[in-house]
């Protein structure tokens, strides 16, 4: 952390009035007055303190940080926010005693949030079924041309990690950038009214956390949600084909429509894709067309650049677009986070790891990218579990996304891991009888050991990897270099 965050300018008192709690000073002999403890930042995690931070103690079905406050402390927290009413005894420590912790920590966000705003920040919020974490990095690799810039580290999206993020706003920034995620209705309303940004993103609408949705329908409603909390001077940037299905009659502010499609406001075209796996996209606003290198492949990267690209023309018009996208470095040396998309070479094998998360659309986009890759030689799909779809959907999306993969010319082979491969590998195999690709080889692998030892035994490939987080397809690149050594 650093010394430099906009919370270091607060005291202690000023952190329990914005939370509604009360400051038990609780010093002991150390003789220092609590007015005089300064915090250099915020954090949840016993396992990532920092000498300085205010530690929040939250609480779960399975965890009790209050369990964890003499490790915290010993790591270098200087107070905490506890839970009021709990029988806790760290001398010489501040605590800060709230009904909730988890709530004060949101609040806390807000008011610094709110105290930033007021002081010129300007701030841009992006949800989506796909391409959140994605658009949110390349919106602040162009809002990084304009001023300093905040983002959410990683995709710290959600009820916690978005506060998080707001308490380690820099006392110097000039754009926030904030990704939201949801996995239910609701979900996405709490989270903006924490950051009621001035554009709101979203990216996409797609069959992803329908356990939680219930349909696609209900996917629109809850990713609907971050236009609440609006004015008119609000800018609500959406999918050109969802304008009509995301944007409610209670929205005031201004709409702005990206995409493939004429009657976009802001369109991209892949006029080239590149050797190195890039694409050159052109972007179009009214009759003004600027040529981007995008150091990623697939035609819904370029619609994220699109939707980036959007929020310059809502602040600054076509003269601030031009003057960010004609940089020279634009894209220089830039990369995704977090098994986004990472190319790797293990042994014979040219690695295309996305298994960061997956849903059915996610899939079909990705694999499109991957497919799109000039590439001589043979071609492997491994595809891992999609969760959280739904007990009465999952099979049938499972064999959808299996027939949409494998009805494509120039694939070599399939694996499926996991829950449903075997549903996967039964739809692969008629799917590739339809085309007449009688050659694909279709193997389901118990776990990612067998289907790593099932590559081995073929011919150099370039390999695509797409699964949810919990089907840990990126262990195989980890596998085939263990068992080719």
């Amino acid at each position: 952390m650093t010394d430099f965050l906009r919370i270091s300018t607060w005291s202690l008192e000023k952190i329990a009035s914005a939370v509604g709690g009360v400051l038990n000073a609780n010093r002991g002999d150390s003789g220092e007055a609590t007015s005089d403890i300064r915090i250099s930042g915020v954090s949840s995690d016993t396992r990532a303190i920092e000498a300085g931070v205010l530690f929040v103690a939250l609480s779960g079905e399975n965890f009790d940080a209050h369990d964890f406050l003499d490790k915290a402390f010993e790591s270098g927290a200087v107070a905490a926010i506890v839970k009021r009413g709990r029988s806790i005894v760290c001398p010489g420590f501040a605590m800060i005693e709230v009904e909730d912790p988890e709530k004060a920590l949101g609040w806390l966000g807000n008011a610094l949030w709110k105290e930033a705003t007021d002081e010129g920040l300007h701030s841009i919020a992006v949800t989506g079924s796909n391409g959140k974490t994605t658009t949110k990095e390349i919106l602040a690799r162009l809002w990084r041309k304009v001023g300093l810039v905040h983002a959410t580290h990683g995709n710290l999206n959600n009820q916690i990690g978005l506060p998080l993020t707001l308490c380690a706003l820099p006392l110097r920034c000039d754009h926030l950038i904030v990704e939201m995620g949801a996995n239910g209705a609701g979900d996405i309303a709490e989270l903006i009214a924490l950051a009621p940004a001035s554009e709101r993103i979203i990216t996409s609408i797609g069959h992803a956390h329908l356990e939680g949705f219930g349909s696609l329908d209900g996917v629109r409603r809850a990713k609907s949600e971050i236009f609440l909390e609006s004015d008119e001077k609000t800018v609500a940037i959406v999918p050109v084909c969802e304008s009509s299905k995301v944007i409610g009659e209670g929205f005031w502010g201004r709409v702005l429509t990206f995409g493939t499609e004429d009657s976009a406001d802001v369109r991209c075209a892949v006029k080239q894709v590149l050797a190195d796996g890039g694409q050159l996209v052109e972007v179009q606003v009214n009759s003004n067309k600027f040529a981007v290198r995008l150091p990623l492949a697939g035609a819904h990267n370029a619609q994220n650049l699109a939707a980036a690209c959007a929020t310059l023309v809502a602040v600054g018009g076509e003269v601030l677009l031009r003057s960010v996208l004609e940089s020279a470095d634009c894209f220089d040396d830039f990369a995704l986070p977090g098994g986004r998309w990472r190319r790797v070479s293990v042994g014979k094998f040219e690695i295309i790891d996305d298994a960061y998360n997956a849903n059915p659309s996610s899939v079909r986009a990705s694999f499109d990218a991957f497919m799109s890759i000039e590439h001589v030689g043979d071609r492997i799909v491994v595809l891992g579990e999609m969760r959280e779809l739904g007990e009465n959907e999952a099979v049938r999306l499972h064999e959808e996304v299996a027939r949409y993969v494998t009805s494509k010319p120039g694939l070599r082979g399939f694996v499926a891991v996991g829950k449903f491969a075997s549903v996967m590998c039964q739809a692969a195999e008629v799917a590739a009888q339809s085309v007449d690709n009688l050659a694909l080889d279709v193997f389901a692998a118990g776990n990612v050991g067998d289907a790593a030892a099932w590559l081995l035994k073929r011919d150099p490939a370039l390999v695509f990897l797409k699964g949810s987080r919990g089907s840990r397809l990126e262990e195989i690149v980890e596998v085939l270099r263990s068992l080719g050594e």
